[in-house]
């Protein structure tokens, strides 16, 4: 008679311990055991909860979103230092720095492959004894390196000066980014707003039976996709924020669509054809 999966003893990956087979948990669509057992697995999900929260606590946010920021962060500074910095230069200039960055690459492709040349030529000379006629690999390596070094010498100075902008852009980013998202995720678990949030809700579906999106006037099924939205963005018009009139009642993929900007009747109506055309 063969032992079923739920009788057999295995060694826990974590405690080392040997159990039965139903204390771990059987992956069905995988058809394939777990090494961790199901103690060891409540214990790491309940100790990754406290670092979260730990980490909540030091920095305001989780780790996932404070990585997303720093991500962000980085590239709007790079793209901001960038900007800066060339607007800044005259006309002639940035065609240079165009110019030598487009050809300073190609130049590295041929200058290695040269370089390799030369040192296999000297190589076969001390060892033979011959001397070899390299004296256009030798030139043609000369004259690489010098449009190499020149039009280094192009951009260098004006890299440098953006990758300066760029860390001075990024502190005051990160810094703006980061307590904007400490203001947004406290206001959102504040208890004001849940009971606001709740009230809306509520009213909603007592009036129309349904929860039905402002935008694209289509019901909407599920739990998670239910948003409410700020017809006048709470980051313009914070003294709205609390305001029942502001409040709209939005599907998720709407609310993605407006965003936090201010819609005039025009922009609109124009987002809620492209709704009722996305959901037909």
């Amino acid at each position: 008679m063969s032992m079923g999966p739920n009788s057999a003893l295995k060694r826990c990956r974590r405690c080392q311990e040997i159990k039965k087979g139903s204390q771990f948990r059987y992956i069905q669509y995988f058809k394939k055991h777990r090494s961790i057992c199901k103690r060891c697995e409540a214990l790491g999900r309940r100790e990754s909860k406290k670092s979260v929260e730990k980490h909540v606590r030091e920095y305001g946010v989780t780790p996932g979103i404070l990585k997303r920021i720093q991500t962000e962060t980085n590239r709007d500074a790079a793209r901001q230092a960038r900007t800066l910095v060339l607007t800044n230069l005259s006309r002639v200039e940035r065609i240079k720095y165009f110019v030598s960055r487009g050809l300073l690459w190609p130049c590295y492709c041929i200058l290695y492959p040269l370089f390799i040349l030369v040192c296999l030529s000297i190589w076969l000379s001390m060892t033979k004894g011959a001397a070899n006629n390299t004296t256009e690999i030798f030139l043609a390596f000369a004259v690489t390196a010098g449009i190499t070094a020149c039009l280094y010498r192009q951009i260098r100075w004006i890299d440098r000066e953006i990758s300066s902008k760029q860390v001075s852009m990024r502190t005051r980013l990160y810094r703006d980014a980061l307590q904007q998202r400490i203001e947004y995720e406290t206001f959102y678990r504040s208890p004001e707003w849940r009971i606001l949030r709740q009230t809306f809700l509520r009213g909603r579906k007592r009036n129309e039976g349904r929860f039905i999106c402002d935008f694209c006037r289509n019901p909407i099924w599920l739990e998670r996709d239910i948003t409410v939205d700020h017809k006048k963005p709470r980051a313009k018009f914070p003294e709205l924020a609390m305001s029942k009139d502001n409040l709209l009642l939005a599907c998720r993929r709407c609310n993605s669509a407006k965003g936090a900007k201010l819609l005039s009747d025009e922009e609109f109506q124009l987002l809620l054809e492209k709704s009722k055309e996305s959901n037909a």
